[in-house]
């Protein structure tokens, strides 16, 4: 039983890590020093998954949880969010450098009516100002949900989505079958080596294969809706919340 006195920071910050060459170590190990030097207030835990790459992360993170082997990004994800003290619950990738006020400008999205998710703005993707509800490419490299979310929608689908690509997008339609919303705050841009993981053979190879269990899933190509000029309100059926 966790002790009733101990504080909980406002913040859980969770890096999924997954290293089959030396340079992926010395990127998370960039990653891991943004978040340190911009953040505050916040517990940081990586979890490995199962990586043929080692490196000792137990003093550059708050806890460090190894896996025997490659379950997947959601089950990741997952093992992380079952250890997070936060209410609220940031998930980035390792190839990620976070800015000055990053946690707080999520925070602030995360904060808004109805809101499930929050980005900052990602480098290289469109922009926009202030906090607006905007499910145009929203990036898996960094989002916070909180716990209000995760009683709604639930984790991340492990089974479906193995090992990864689809398991975010599928999460961001959950949110909006739920009644909630996708936002971003265009104040804050965090930079991101982006490709490590939709580009790398050895993760992204059955990268189809999840489109297709996404597809039969929901009944529609999400591309056009998160990428495109498709409506998620249409395709899911729901009026816009106002």
């Amino acid at each position: 039983m966790e002790n009733p006195n101990l504080v909980r920071p406002k913040y859980t910050v969770i890096m999924l890590i997954y290293h089959r060459y030396k340079r992926l170590v010395k990127m998370a190990r960039d990653c891991a020093a943004t978040v340190r030097n911009n953040s505050s207030d916040f517990e940081f835990i990586i979890v490995d998954n199962g990586s043929t790459v080692r490196h000792d992360w137990s003093e550059e993170c708050d806890t460090y949880v190894r896996l025997d082997k490659n379950w997947g990004i959601s089950h990741g994800w997952n093992t992380g969010i079952a250890l997070a003290r936060a209410e609220n619950i940031v998930i980035i990738g390792d190839d990620i450098k976070a800015t000055s006020g990053w946690l707080e400008a999520m925070k602030s999205g995360i904060d808004m009516p109805d809101a499930g998710m929050c980005n900052p703005r990602v480098e290289h993707l469109p922009g926009g100002i202030g906090i607006q509800e905007n499910y145009k490419w929203p990036s898996g490299a960094c989002f916070m949900i909180n716990k209000n979310t995760l009683q709604k929608v639930g984790l991340f689908a492990e089974d479906d989505y193995f090992p990864a690509n689809h398991e975010d997008w599928d999460y961001w339609t959950r949110i909006y079958q739920a009644g909630l919303k996708i936002y971003t705050n265009f104040s804050v841009t965090i930079h991101h080596a982006e490709g490590q993981t939709i580009h790398a053979e050895d993760i992204s190879a059955m990268s189809e294969q999840t489109r297709d269990v996404y597809l039969k899933k929901w009944g529609f190509d999400p591309t056009p809706v998160f990428c495109g000029d498709a409506s998620i309100y249409d395709v899911l059926g729901k009026k816009r919340c106002s």
